[in-house]
């Protein structure tokens, strides 16, 4: 089986109208519609019209929440986490069972951290 005849290499198409410009390697860059250029800080142009990346985590976005909700979310999660390594923990060990409970998260100031956000963590033991 042979391969067909395929260029050497894969030339931009000069036909498509010039959307912005962009240092890439220390080299000024022309940037045409759909050549598939990654907009850098350097970018400048129609950025709406170039190519944005994003990854597999795109489709575990369900909702857009405020960063206080992002936090919460996360300290459930860690709560979470650190619950099941607990009972894993007891469930390995002959140590006499104990009872958690998350307590609620509220988002606390810098002065009320330094007071004992993290006071649910003791409870649990590793």
């Amino acid at each position: 089986m042979r391969w067909r005849d395929a260029p050497d290499d894969v030339v931009n198409d000069d036909t498509q109208p010039i959307i912005g410009r962009s240092i890439i390697y220390w080299e000024e860059m022309i940037l045409r519609r759909f050549a598939g250029q990654v907009a850098n800080p350097t970018t400048v142009g129609e950025l709406d019209q170039m190519v944005m990346l994003a990854g597999q985590g795109v489709g575990l976005v369900n909702d857009i929440v405020p960063a206080a909700e992002v936090i919460r979310r996360y300290v459930e999660g860690v709560k979470a986490i650190i619950e099941g390594l607990n009972d894993d923990y007891l469930r390995n060990s002959n140590d006499a069972p104990i009872t958690t409970t998350a307590a609620a998260v509220t988002i606390a100031t810098d002065d009320e951290c330094n007071k004992g956000c993290w006071s649910w963590l003791p409870r649990f033991r590793f």
